[in-house]
């Protein structure tokens, strides 16, 4: 009968208990931040070809001041707010009670912080994050809630000195993803 020895053993435990503390802190400072969204150099732009998943009619929404456009159905009426801060709000709203809102601010940060999370989202609720890519760069999706439109479907991201939030409702999901592979940063 073979022993094992004491030290391989003991090698054994400290390699599963530094596991278990290094799986801790990773969890721990995942935690501390509702989600970490970092700044992407322009080398990074997706040249991907995109191809909308709707069918209507489609306008292109530009906007020069905050170095964006995307393709949106013409059956959504489009209004712009601007907001304190030098912010703006943008609205597409459809007979068909689907819509979406951009909220975009002028945003120094290299990340979101848990601040500027709670300011925005007063709700706090930040369920099923996915990381996925915007015009090539990187860009957190969650559902949380708004008082206004329910359970929300929300991307936000950061791009040359803005930060853009979108939201819909949950049950656009969909319907926003095919928008949302349409943005390009001009």
């Amino acid at each position: 009968m073979n022993r094992i020895p004491l030290l391989t053993l003991l090698i054994v435990f400290l390699a599963g208990a530094v596991s278990i503390v290094f799986l801790l802190r990773k969890e721990k400072v995942a935690n501390e931040l509702p989600f970490s969204i970092r700044q992407q150099n322009d080398a990074a732009r997706s040249t991907v070809p995109v191809t909308p998943i709707f069918s209507d009619t489609q306008n292109l929404y530009s906007n020069q001041t905050f170095h964006f456009s995307l393709v949106f159905p013409n059956t959504l009426a489009v209004h712009e707010y601007k907001e304190a801060g030098g912010a703006l709000s943008i609205t597409f709203e459809g007979n068909d009670l689907r819509e979406f809102q951009i909220y975009v601010t002028p945003y120094q940060e290299t990340q979101i912080t848990p601040a500027r999370f709670k300011l925005d989202e007063p709700s706090g609720v930040f369920d099923d994050p996915v990381d996925i890519l915007i015009d090539g760069v990187r860009a957190t999706m969650f559902f949380s809630k708004n008082p206004i439109m329910g359970d929300t479907r929300e991307v936000w991201f950061i791009h040359g000195g803005f930060l853009y939030e979108v939201v819909t409702e949950k049950q656009n999901d969909a319907w926003l993803a095919g928008i949302m592979q349409t943005w390009k940063f001009i």
